[in-house]
């Protein structure tokens, strides 16, 4: 097996890892994976969107996120794709506010650097529907 080859699979087997530990509540574990000066990159447009730095950037990401939604996965699947791995989720997602909910896919792109995770580039299917069930759609 070539290394690049070994080095993709490596990758997805992080990411993996990585929603294994979100999905149990494993804080600690998610934090040690991602790079002390991570990047989360948000929809502007939604109410926690822009760039979230470091560790700590993500977990005041997630509190504001959880003040807004409530989140259940349906499905995921991990795809290597050279030096990123991609992470596509199928959701459901209830908004705090307005009891409204709808399944939703989501993109994280993942890069890396050292070891770890660098940056989470985060890309929602319809983000107006997504303001919709946050009772923010302006329409």
């Amino acid at each position: 097996m070539n290394e690049a080859r070994e080095r993709t699979q490596d990758l997805g087997a992080m990411v993996d890892r990585l929603t294994n530990a979100f999905s149990a509540g494993d804080l600690e574990t998610v934090l040690a994976m991602f790079h002390p000066q991570i990047r989360i990159l948000e929809a502007p447009s939604l109410p926690w969107g822009g760039t979230h730095h470091g560790r700590e950037g993500f977990v005041a990401l997630q509190a504001t996120m959880h003040q807004w939604w409530d989140t259940a996965i349906k499905d995921l699947e991990v795809f290597d794709a050279g030096h990123v791995a991609v992470l596509h989720e199928r959701m459901e997602i209830t908004g705090k506010s307005t009891g409204r909910s709808m399944e939703l896919d989501v993109v994280d792109i993942f890069s890396f650097r050292e070891g770890m995770i660098s940056e989470i580039d985060v890309y929602y299917k319809d983000v107006h529907a997504v303001l919709e069930v946050l009772g923010q759609g302006g329409s």
